[in-house]
Order: C-alpha cells, then sequence, then structure tokens
C-alpha cells in the first residue's frame, strides 16, 4: 500500500518593516510505503504521524476533542508530528481474548543539530491493550484508531508509549534548552461503555512525562 498527502502552507512576516514578506508552499506530510505480513506483522516506511498517546495513535485524524488537550510536548520535528523512518507494528488476540496492539520505530529526529555532535536518531514504542471489545485490524488505517466510537463498541483500553532521542535534542535553539538523552513517555486510557436509550459514557485520561533538558509533566482528562 501507498500513502501520500500534502498541505499548502503560507507563512506570512508581520513584523511591519519594508522587508515583509508572504511564502506559500505545498509540504509532504504523510508519505508511506506499507507492507502488511499478517496481523501481527507490519512496516511502515516514510514520513508518518509518531504515534504518542491516544492523539498520536489517532493518526492524521486528530481526536475528537473541541477543546484539544495539549498536555504534549515531545520535541517531534518535520510537520504536524510527523517524522521520517521506519516502524514495524501489529495487532494480537481479540475475539473473545484480550487485544494487544504493538509498534516499534526507528526514526531521524529532530532537525537541529545533534547536542553529540552525531547523526539524529529517535526510537519510539508502544503497547496498547484492550480488555473489552477489540479495536480491530486494518491494514490500511494500520496502527492508528479511532479515538472514539460513538456507542458502537465497549472500549477499556490502556496504552503505554515511550519515545527516546538518544543522541540529544536542542529544544530551544538559541536559548539554551538543551537535552543530551531525551525521553518522553504517556500511559494513556480510554473508556467507553454502551448505557441505554442510546446513551454512552465516556472517560479519557493521560499523564505526560518528560525527562530531559526541559524535565516535567502534563496531563488531561475528559469525558
Amino acid at each position: 500500500y501507498w500513502e501520500f498527502n500534502t498541505e499548502n502552507r503560507k507563512d506570512e512576516d508581520n513584523g511591519g518593516g519594508v522587508g515583509d514578506t508572504e511564502r506559500q508552499q505545498i509540504e509532504v506530510l504523510d508519505a508511506i510505503v506499507k507492507y502488511a505480513h499478517s496481523e501481527a506483522v507490519n512496516v511502515w516506511l516514510g514520513r508518518q504521524v509518531l504515534q504518542f498517546g491516544r492523539n498520536g495513535t489517532s493518526g492524521p485524524f486528530g481526536m475528537n476533542a473541541y477543546d484539544y488537550p495539549i498536555g504534549d510536548f515531545s520535541g517531534f520535528s518535520a510537520n504536524s508530528g510527523r517524522d521520517d523512518g521506519l516502524m514495524i507494528w501489529g495487532h494480537l488476540g481479540g475475539e473473545g481474548s484480550m487485544a494487544v496492539n504493538y509498534h516499534v520505530g526507528l526514526f531521524d529526529g529532530s532537525d537541529t543539530p545533534s547536542v553529540k555532535g552525531e547523526e539524529n536518531t529517535r526510537l519510539t514504542a508502544g503497547i496498547r491493550l484492550n480488555f473489552w471489545d477489540d479495536e480491530g485490524y486494518n491494514p490500511y488505517t494500520g496502527a492508528y484508531h479511532n479515538n472514539t466510537y460513538y456507542g458502537a463498541k465497549d472500549i477499556l483500553s490502556v496504552s503505554f508509549d515511550i519515545i527516546n532521542d538518544p543522541d540529544g535534542i536542542d529544544l530551544d535553539p538559541g536559548a539554551g534548552v538543551i537535552a543530551e538523552d531525551y525521553t518522553s513517555m504517556v500511559t494513556s486510557f480510554l473508556f467507553e461503555k454502551k448505557l441505554g436509550n442510546d446513551a454512552v459514557a465516556t472517560l479519557e485520561a493521560a499523564y505526560f512525562d518528560y525527562d530531559g533538558g526541559a524535565s516535567g509533566s502534563g496531563s488531561y482528562v475528559r469525558g
């Protein structure tokens, strides 16, 4: 399979000077070659959304939230949370038993020069457990999934994702915010239960932790 998406972006310089400019350009968002060996082993190569939390694993489709929870600061590069590299992912179990989705990846990493003077690399990994209904397998949408099922399924899901930049990244060039070994982690939870009268109870939460030059944490809860 092959996926290719672009975006038309316009950048404006509003400095108020004589040299103010307006630039319009087309940028590549997603360009992925997809190989499906089986449900358990799939390979994606190219520019893709990094999977990090329920919002990241919704891929280019995004979260179903009007007030987007900004708790995520993972030093992503490229466009809109994308990076260039290789991801292996798979789906195990389901059909009456607990379903497991996993992913591991190797990516280019930050666009800024490596702190250690080496070539940037970015390592990713994650696992998602579905205890009730299975979120399923689709070789086209891949490891990405819905962020809500609008009452079509009963969901009890817990996931853990980690991203590591072992070569270090300059989080804020010129400001001295440097991480020599930057790690981002998130634990995510989604609960959706069908009720009577076509109602659905929903609760989603996540906790983010960052270890590096800008160590800290963040979280959100929504329902």
